[in-house]
Order: C-alpha cells, then sequence, then structure tokens
C-alpha cells in the first residue's frame, strides 16, 4: 500500500517525484514530502494514517505543494474510491499544523490523512 500511494502522490504531483522521504532529510533548497505510516486497522479493508509534512524555505512554496497536497489526498464523503496499483484507497484530511524551523531555516507543513485501503488482484 505505502508504495502504490508514494507512486499516486508522484504520478499526481510530479513535482515531489523523487523527492519524497520515508523518516526525514537535510535537504532545503526546495520543497520535499517527509512521510510516516501508522497502521490503525489490519483487516479485510484496512487503515492507516499518513502523516505527510511539506518542507520547503519559502513559505508560499511550501504552501502551494500543501494545497495540493490536500487537494489530492482529502477526498470529499462521496468520493469514489481510487485504485493505484494493486491498491484501492479513499483517504481524508483528519488535521496538521504549520511550524518555521528556524533551525534549518524551512517551513514544515504538517498533515495527517486517514487512508481506507485494500489489496487488489493476485
Amino acid at each position: 500500500m505505502e508504495n502504490d500511494i508514494i507512486a499516486y502522490i508522484e504520478a499526481n504531483i510530479p513535482e515531489l517525484e523523487g523527492r519524497i522521504y520515508a523518516t526525514g532529510t537535510t535537504l532545503k533548497a526546495e520543497p520535499v514530502l517527509v512521510i510516516s505510516w501508522s497502521p490503525i486497522i489490519v483487516d479485510y479493508i484496512s487503515q492507516t494514517q499518513l502523516t505527510a509534512i511539506v518542507i520547503a524555505p519559502d513559505y508560499d512554496e511550501a504552501m502551494e505543494m500543501a494545497a495540493k497536497l490536500r487537494a489530492l489526498l482529502g477526498f470529499m464523503r462521496d468520493a469514489p474510491w481510487h485504485i493505484h496499483g494493486s491498491t484501492r484507497f479513499w483517504s481524508s484530511l483528519t488535521g496538521g499544523g504549520t511550524i518555521r524551523n528556524d533551525g534549518s531555516g524551512v517551513y514544515e507543513l504538517t498533515h495527517y490523512f486517514i487512508i481506507d485501503h485494500k489489496k487488489i488482484g493476485g
């Protein structure tokens, strides 16, 4: 599921292709996305929290990238499930916040998404 969601983000926000990191990054010159996964329910239809942090030195660039991410993964209640790779999923934004990290000179825009997902195919 994780690789399919990353591929979905990269396919729909090409500026993030190759700039999505699982644990952190020291890159600061352009917007990047740092993500982590927290399983909530593991069942026929599973649920996972995706913590997605847009990091950029420029506030406007960070806000623009965060807006694209929210539009991509913040599905409306009646939106259909999406399929990418071998994952069928539905996602909703559940919270977040913004900080200015003075130590590294970047803005960090955190988003929490809840993703309901099911493996399809083989």
